[in-house]
């Protein structure tokens, strides 16, 4: 095979990569601008409660049975319960 046309089709293909990258960061970008404008005017108290109703009919159902006991266990015993994730 000829290397110009390897190097031609690497060229591209990271090309393609980058373009993805583009896109799902603009996406991801939309997304955020799309929710901060609903959720803009919204009180603390109420983001606060839609975070626990998340938590508990969302986050809950799809983690594991010791993870939500362990999440459980930390905010009865007064611990300020953090989570963190990825979208």
């Amino acid at each position: 095979m000829d290397p110009g046309v390897r190097n031609v089709g690497a060229a591209r293909g990271m090309a393609g990569m980058r373009w993805r990258a583009v896109r799902l960061y603009a996406t991801a970008r939309l997304r955020h601008a799309f929710l901060h404008t609903l959720l803009r005017g919204v009180s603390r108290d109420r983001l606060s409660l839609l975070g626990e109703e998340y938590f508990h009919y969302v986050l809950r159902a799809a983690a594991s049975r010791e993870a939500a006991e362990g999440v459980d266990r930390s905010g009865a015993s007064g611990e300020r319960v953090v989570l963190v994730g990825q979208l």
